[in-house]
């Protein structure tokens, strides 16, 4: 077993038609550098068992159970990152797959750039995509580096750093969006990285969480804003809106983009 120097958290709640698939990608990755954080958070379907059934083709992985009572992502991620001594810290998801080479590039990026404070993957279809879509998107990474261009499902955090920022704290940001809202908080501590072929992919139920996400508005602003003023503008314009609209994270539970589209 190598000595690992990443830990993946992956949080689950009623994930047993995605989990096999998602963990199968994980036993397929060419660095074993890593160790594995499973947390669930209170499923009443199959998935822990799904999950335990998944783990043992990878006994060469050290993978841990938790279960976290409080409902929501947010207190998951909270639970799953406490304690971890590793150098480097992942958050995946539990429907999503990721290529062989994924704990590889974030290393790579680590061992390069070891004042880094996050290595960001990308969805493939975005990073992977043709014509002037892709291009300018590609523009906006370059031209906002600090900026969160992916999600939960493709981050790594120099521990260090997401320490200093407070990590997945609950009482300082309890809404959605916590994927963008830490990105910020982590960037005051070292540079972001991102690269074109560190992708990873996603179910297609993610295209439908208009009830739980921002509007076009905030979603412009956010683009407009410059990155120095991101904590900002998630604490003091998003949070009181998000409020109103009651969208906390634990939303994300009950939303109808979780009906299953497989």
């Amino acid at each position: 077993m190598a000595e690992p120097l990443i830990t993946f958290v992956l949080c689950f709640y009623n994930e047993e038609d995605y989990l096999a698939e998602t963990l199968a990608s994980l036993a397929a990755q060419e660095d074993r550098r890593f160790a594995l954080r499973l947390v669930d958070n209170r499923s009443d379907d199959r998935s822990v068992e799904v999950a335990k059934m998944a783990v043992e083709a990878m006994p060469d992985i050290a993978c841990e159970f938790l279960s976290e009572p409080r409902p929501g992502k947010l207190w998951a991620l909270h639970s799953g990152c406490a304690g971890i001594t590793t150098p480097y810290v992942g958050t995946l998801d539990a429907d999503t797959l990721y290529p062989p080479l994924y704990a590889s590039r974030i290393l790579e990026e680590f061992s390069r750039k070891p004042d880094l404070s996050a290595v960001l993957a990308m969805h493939e279809d975005v990073a992977a995509g043709h014509g002037q879509a892709s291009l300018a998107r590609w523009l906006q990474v370059l031209a906002q580096p600090r900026h969160c261009h992916g999600g939960g499902a493709g981050q790594a955090f120099r521990r260090e750093a997401l320490e200093a920022a407070g990590g997945f704290d609950p009482q300082r940001w309890p809404y959605v969006l916590e994927d963008h809202e830490i990105i910020h908080a982590v960037s005051r501590h070292g540079p972001i990285a991102y690269r074109r072929d560190h992708t990873f992919r996603t179910s297609d139920r993610r295209n439908d969480r208009e009830g739980c996400s921002w509007s076009i508005a905030e979603r412009i602003g956010y683009k407009l804003l410059p990155a120095s003023k991101g904590e900002w503008y998630f604490h003091e314009v998003l949070a009181p809106r998000f409020e109103a609209r009651g969208m906390r994270s634990i939303a994300l539970r009950d939303g109808a983009w979780r009906e299953d589209q497989s």
